[in-house]
């Protein structure tokens, strides 16, 4: 299996910006996933343990607190790294970091690369 820190070696992943401390760059990745609009239970039901979630946000840009919520539930099922592409969130806030951080879950944001790129 691949690791995070495996998966930034690839020229995909060159302008990926790490934006929590360098923690769980060895985690494995077993699958990866594209978050376009779950949450609640739809969002347990749609990714599991070990996931990469490359994400925008986007149904959430009006709705900041519903996109921390989402994150945070990512975050708690353990995946092994989301990348957000920035457009309509260009951080998260401290407590999300620190979260990812205790959790040994890298967050990373990106602005070019397109999120098909990136799942292949």
């Amino acid at each position: 299996m691949l690791t995070v820190m495996e998966m930034l070696s690839h020229p995909a992943f060159s302008e990926f910006r790490l934006i929590t401390k360098r923690v769980g760059l060895n985690n494995r990745i077993r699958n990866a996933g594209i978050l376009d609009w779950e949450s609640g239970e739809a969002l347990d039901d749609a990714f599991a343990p070990g996931e990469f979630v490359v994400t925008t946000l986007a149904p959430y840009r009006d709705e900041p607190e519903i996109a921390e919520l989402v994150v945070e539930a990512l975050i708690e099922k353990n995946i092994s790294a989301l990348a957000i592409k920035d457009g309509y969130f260009s951080n998260v806030p401290e407590h999300i970091s620190k979260l990812a951080e205790k959790h040994s879950i890298p967050i990373f944001m990106f602005s070019e690369a397109s999120t098909a790129d990136v799942i292949h």
